[in-house]
């Protein structure tokens, strides 16, 4: 696979993610513990895709 299919790949995942979080903030429940749990979720994944792309951890 090449640096470009890799990259279009982690374009492709970083943007199902962050819709998600969008969705998940358009409807925000922020007295649930679950909501919570569920946006740290989101966040991490970002968070985790976005990582290689800039070299750090």
């Amino acid at each position: 696979m090449s640096e470009n299919q890799k990259t279009e790949i982690t374009h492709d995942k970083l943007q199902e993610e962050a819709e998600k979080l969008v969705s998940l903030l358009k409807d925000r429940q922020v007295g649930l513990f679950s909501w919570h749990m569920l946006l740290n979720e989101r966040l991490k994944s970002i968070h985790d895709l976005l990582c290689p792309l800039f070299g750090s951890k």
